[in-house]
């Protein structure tokens, strides 16, 4: 695998240790690696731009850190570690996009639950909306502006020089019509005032 690549040369490892020095030592390098190390990811599976997405990164990454980079030549040859790190980058690489996968699976499927909770609801409050519309002609304006409205029951006492309770046994007495309504068109309600 790494076999296909030429050897370091002393002068390229010289150069890379004092890059002030020798700039080309970069360029050299780059040359030589970035080319094998896009194939290595591309061996493994990648897709053109992400191979070289990774050998672009691989040769920053090394070129940032030459000093902490843990190659023991009497340990082997440098490409065959390049090649290892390549293949632990590419794994790396792959581990990620599965998390990101994963999440979004995980996305999709309550999307779906949540989707499906709504089509599901879609015939009760098709039936809320009939049950509420025969409620209304059921009781008089005043009656249903307390209902429907949404103020404060403070509010609509004031206005319709009514007490707080009386608003309330308004609102609970048309919330009852309606939920007797709906039953009637064979939905149910929970207590509040719209369809589970």
């Amino acid at each position: 695998m790494a076999d296909d690549v030429p050897a370091t040369t002393k002068t390229i490892r010289d150069w890379l240790k004092d890059p002030l020095a020798h700039p080309e030592g970069w360029k050299a390098f780059a040359e030589r690696y970035w080319a094998p190390i896009k194939k290595w990811c591309l061996q493994k599976g990648l897709q053109e731009c992400d191979a070289e997405d990774i050998a672009s990164k691989l040769v920053l990454k090394f070129q940032s850190r030459i000093e902490s980079f843990p190659y023991d030549p009497s340990r082997g040859r440098f490409r065959d570690w390049l090649h290892g790190v390549t293949v632990n980058a590419c794994n790396d690489f792959f581990g990620a996009k599965a998390d990101a996968l994963e999440k979004w699976r995980k996305l999709v499927k309550d999307f779906k639950a949540k989707l499906n909770q709504r089509i599901e609801a879609l015939p009760d409050l098709a039936i809320y909306h009939i049950a509420l519309s025969r409620v209304q002609e059921q009781v008089s304006e005043r009656d249903w502006e307390i209902f429907i409205g949404g103020r404060r029951a403070r509010e609509l006492a004031a206005e319709f020089g009514l007490t707080v309770g009386t608003i309330y046994n308004i609102r609970h007495a048309i919330n009852q019509m309606l939920k007797d309504e709906v039953e009637k068109l064979g939905g149910h309600m929970d207590s509040g005032s719209e369809p589970s």
